[in-house]
Formats: structure tokens, sequence, C-alpha cells
């Protein structure tokens, strides 16, 4: 028997797979925002994903290959890898972001940034009408012209000394509009109206052309370059002097997108109406929401730093499996036991929760405000790193694993995989990693876009009650039976995923996100009994599951994000989401056809479970006793002995 303390074991086994599946779940969504927030384009970050899933689909079938090991050798890799990775991405938290998506902040830092208005009193006691926000087109901006405050502009004319415009404007972000004082207001109708109105300006602008002279004296105050004409106290001035948009001093802050003018905006970036963008000489606005990311050298940290930190924590999770199959294949476990990721489950959708509310409340404390995904790497940094002494006492192997045959392995394989069924199986496991791999590329990309990231945490939510479910699900005996059926299922809840992000709403993303972990979790519940009834050698078994790990989460995760990023760059993000959404629900309905016509295993199949004592084992092990009727073999009736009463 065993030398191991198994019930000490397997607590400390679950607690570290809990760990690691709430660390995962804070990292898994993010990264493709974090590298769109670095400037990345679409192909960029496709190319960057799928680099990082073809290394971590090296490390799996390492596991045919690799010589003896000493003991300690599986903590040591795990403590190591899990090391790397959390160095590698919280390294990315010392690269400052580049472009749009951003510079949106809440409610509750707008506030301590109106503040600052009130350092420059106005020279005069007049009271601003408010002018209605939003767009200007429907609004007589000429006539205001020559309808408003009259005061400010006579402290001009007269020569009155004017505060001079405060740094505080170039200091703050610009994701807030800024209010300026009335002391600051000059005539700039132009300036107003080409700002809001890229049609008006263009229709108007040679007109305006020949009115406009020189600009006024230095001392006059002219109003911010990012103050917009939604602001209450923006009102223009009668008889004044308009002010080309070529001489008003206009800073470009490295890396600060169009301003969102309207509060009611709420960093919808997208929205022509919340779009200030600044001027060109031709006269024409900027268009570039995302600046290109000018250094070469951060753009390769970035990107090396996701590559080596996704492929060296997949090492983690896959030497943690081993590991721990490698154990319980040691102390003649019945089962492989699921129990632990059921744990797992509950612990991440707690975790995201909380994690969730922290984010909610990220403006309010003393945090960076230059986005919300900062706060769910460092849960992903504080998760990993409190796994560290669960990973130098996980439970391993006694004795050191011994080098498989891997010619009888491949040949078995082989075997499993010439027919149709194992065709339609490898071929399906593919085109959903493809899927998976292309929505992963832009997962919440239009969503994080909109600047609603509270409901970020919303969606991560019903992804990780999904789970629950579906994890409570498997223990209450909902076991599937066939795989070609659950992989149809999968690929027609991916599919429908990319259909809802294609609305960009939070609403359509928590449903998708409801429908995923079922698929995924049943899924390969059904790839492990097909291994195992597909098999009668346990390194066959391994060898079936390693290929198709391969071809779902590396190779066609890599053809899904690399396909995807060269799509997106060519058709746009939106447009590669739907069509992703039509192809996948060919597919998966092509594959449910086909599914009818392969044939089914005896129900006897289905209810085997993996145990070193069955028939499928290289184990030296006694066979266990199973009836002859399982195979159709009538057993005569032995009636048991007894001793006869004297």
């Amino acid at each position: 028997m065993s030398v191991y303390n198994v019930r000490s074991a397997q607590t400390v086994a679950t607690a570290f797979f809990s760990l690691d599946a709430a660390a995962w779940a804070c990292l898994d969504p993010f990264v493709p925002v974090f590298m769109r927030h670095h400037g990345l384009s679409a192909l960029q970050t496709g190319t960057v994903l799928s680099v990082a899933a073809i290394l971590s689909g090296l490390f799996v079938p390492a596991a045919l290959w690799i010589p003896k090991w000493r003991r300690n050798s599986w903590r040591s890799v795990l403590v190591a890898s899990s090391v790397v990775s959390i160095v590698c991405f919280m390294s990315v938290l010392a690269i400052p972001p580049t472009s749009g998506g951003s510079e949106w902040v809440s409610p509750c830092a707008a506030d301590k940034r109106e503040s600052h208005a009130d350092v420059l009193e106005p020279s005069n006691d007049v009271t601003p009408e408010p002018v209605p926000s939003g767009n200007l087109d429907d609004q007589d901006v000429g006539g205001a012209v020559r309808t408003s405050v009259q005061a400010g502009q006579e402290g001009a004319i007269n020569g009155t000394p004017q505060p001079m415009l405060s740094s505080t404007y170039e200091q703050l972000p610009t994701a807030v509009p800024q209010v300026a004082p009335l002391a600051h207001l000059a005539p700039f109708d132009a300036m107003v109206e080409g700002r809001h109105s890229r049609v008006r300006r263009e229709a108007t602008l040679p007109q305006r052309a020949e009115t406009v002279v020189s600009a006024t004296p230095a001392k006059s105050a002219v109003l911010p370059a990012n103050a917009s004409a939604s602001s209450p106290l923006v009102k223009t001035i009668p008889n004044a002097t308009t002010i080309p948009a070529e001489v008003i001093p206009t800073k470009d802050k490295k890396g600060i997108s169009p301003v969102a003018t309207d509060r009611d905006c709420q960093g919808e970036q997208s929205s022509p109406d919340c779009l200030v963008t600044n001027l060109d000489e031709g006269g024409a606005g900027s268009q570039s929401i995302d600046p290109p990311f000018e250094n070469t050298a951060l753009l390769l940290l970035l990107a090396s730093a996701v590559v080596l930190g996704s492929s060296t924590f997949a090492l983690a999770k896959f030497v943690a499996d081993e590991s721990y199959f490698g154990f319980l294949d040691e102390i003649d476990a019945t089962e492989k036991s699921r129990s632990h990721e059921t744990y797992a489950a509950v612990v991440t959708a707690l975790v995201l929760g909380a994690v969730a509310i922290l984010a909610a409340q990220t403006p309010c404390l003393p945090l960076p405000t230059w986005g919300y995904q900062e706060v769910y790497l460092a849960a992903f940094g504080t998760l990993v790193f409190a796994s560290l002494p669960l990973a130098a006492f996980f439970p391993e192997p006694h004795q050191p694993l011994r080098r498989q045959a891997t010619s009888g392995a491949f040949r078995g394989v082989g075997t499993a995989l010439k027919n149709v069924e194992g065709g339609l199986v490898t071929g399906g496991l593919f085109f959903l990693g493809t899927l998976a791999g292309l929505e992963q590329t832009f997962f919440m990309w239009h969503l994080e876009e909109t600047g609603k990231k509270v409901e970020l945490g919303v969606v991560l939510m019903a992804r990780a009650v999904s789970n629950v479910a579906s994890m409570f699900l498997l223990c209450a005996g909902g076991l599937p039976s066939r795989l070609l059926a659950w992989l149809a299922f999968g690929i027609i809840c991916v599919s429908a995923r990319c259909a809802c992000y294609v609305q960009s709403g939070w609403e359509l993303a928590a449903v998708a996100q409801l429908l995923s972990p079922p698929s995924t979790v049943l899924m390969w519940v059904a790839c492990e009994r097909w291994a195992r009834r597909s098999s009668t050698r346990l390194s066959t078994e391994r060898g079936l599951l390693i290929i198709m790990r391969c071809c779902h989460n590396g190779l066609g995760f890599c053809v899904g994000a690399l396909s995807g990023g060269g799509v997106a760059a060519w058709l746009g993000v939106r447009s590669t989401l739907g069509v992703a959404a039509v192809v996948g629900l060919i597919g998966g309905l092509a594959m449910l056809a086909a599914s009818r016509f392969v044939a089914t295993r005896p129900p006897s199949y289905d209810r085997l479970l993996w145990d070193p004592t069955s028939p499928n084992s290289d184990s030296d092990s006694e066979e266990e006793y199973k009836p002859g009727g399982d195979a159709g073999v009538a057993m005569p009736a032995v009636l048991p002995t007894s001793p006869v009463a004297s």
C-alpha cells in the first residue's frame, strides 16, 4: 500500500488546484485587453497569443519522452514555473498603457478632478446659463456666439490682466470633461463647431476662413483645447474676434486618445457625439483612437512577458495534473477523483466575486486609475504567490516515473485515431480550438472598449457560476456518453458567444458565458471516457488525451488566434466575430449530424471508470472480478456452500 498520508495530500492538492483555477480565471480574459491597451493591433495580438499557445502545447507531449525523474522533481518544476509566471505578468504592470479605453474613470474620481476648476476665480460675477450637452448639429452655434455673456469679453478688450491657464489641465488625464473658469472664455465659434461636427465644418469652413483674423493679444486668455462646448460654463461672446485653430496651443499628450466630453458617454469613444479630436492644418480631425506603439523595446518586453508567462503557467498546471494523477495511480485509487475540480470551481466563483467588487471601486481607492485590469493582475499574482507553499508540498509519486514505450503507445494511438470516430474527434477538437482561439483574442474587446468596465465583473461571474453548476452536474451523475454530440454542443456554444459579442452588450455577453463552462467541462469528461474505452493500455490512454489536448489547446488555439487577428485586421473585429459565429453554427450542426452515423458503444463502456485494476490498465494488479454477463456470456449460477449444522 501507500506510504502517503492520503487525506492531507489530497487536501493540499485541492487547495492548490482551487487557487490555480481562480488565478487563471482572473488572468485569462484580460490578456488581450492589456495588449490592446498597449497599442498592439488585432494581428499582433493574435500572433502573440498563438505563439503562447504553441509554446504551452509543447510542454504537453513531453510526458511521453521524459526520462527518469528524481524525487521532488515535479515539485521543483511546479514551484519554478509558478514563480516565473508571477514575475512575467507582474512586469506588465510596469509598462504604461498607450491607447484608448484606459482614460475612463468613475464619477468618484471625476468629482475630485472637477474641484480643480475652483482654483482660478473668474474676474466677474456673471453666471452663465447651461448649454445642453450632446451633439451641436441641431443647434445654432453661430447664433449662440452673438447672444451670450458680454462681461467676460469686456475684461479682455479693456486689457484687464487675466490669470494664466493653470497647469492643472495639462497634468490631469483628459478622460473627464474639464470645466474652465469664465474668465478664460473667448470667442472661437469655428473651433467649437469644427470639433463637434465634421459634416458642418466641411460645409462651412471655406466661408469661415474668409472671416478669420489675427489672434488676440497674449494676455487675453483662451479656452483650453480640452474643454468642450457641452460644458455648462462654455458660452461664446458677441461681436468677438474668432481665433483660428492653428494658433490655439494644444499639447499632444503621449498616448492620450480623444476626449469624451459628455459625461453621459461613459467613455464610449466610438460614438461621434463623444469625440473631440485635434484639428490638423487641413482642418480634418484625427481619427486615430489607438496611436501606434512607438517603443519597440517595450513592445518586445510586453510580448515576451505574455508568451513566457502564459506558457510557464500552463506548464505548472500540466505538471500539477500529471503529478496528482500519478499520485492517485500509486495509492491504487479506484478512479480519478474530481472532487478537487468542484472545490476549485466554487473558490473561483467566490474569488471572482470579490475581485469584481474591488475592481468596481478601484477609482475610489489609492490604485492606478488607467484601467480596472490591474486589479485582476494583482489578484492573479496574489493567488499564485499564495499557492507556492502548497506547491512545495504538492503530492507526487513516491516512485520515479518509468519511461513509457513510445512505440507501443503510438501504435495504440494511431489505431484509435484511424477510424471514422477518431478522425471526427480530432477534427472537431481542432475546429473547437480554432473558434476558442479566435474568441479569446477578442474576449470582451468591444465590451471593454465602451468603457463599461464594471460589467466585466458581471460577465466573469456568469462564467464562474456556470462552471460551478456544471461541476455539480457531474457530481450528481450527469456524465456524458457521446463525445461527438458534446463536441457539436461545444462548437455551437462558442459560436453563440461570438454572435453575442458582435452586439457589444454586456447582458448578451453574460448570457453567452453561461453557455461556455458546461460545454467545455462535459466535453472533456467525454474525451477522457472515450480515451479509456478506445485503448487497452494506460500509456495509450494518456497518449490519446495528450493528442486531443494538443489539437484543441495548442494547434487549434494557435490557428484561431493567428487567423482571427489577420481577418480582423482586414474586415474588423465585429465582422470577424460575425463570420466565426456563422461558420461555427454550420460546423456544429454538421458535427451533430455526423455523430448520428457513428456506431454507439455498449452501455457497459459508459459505466467503465479508470482504475489500475481494470482490464484497460498496464498494472500487474489482480483484475477486478466482473460477472460474465457484461460480456454477453451466460454464467452458471453457483450456490454458496455453507457448513452443515451438526
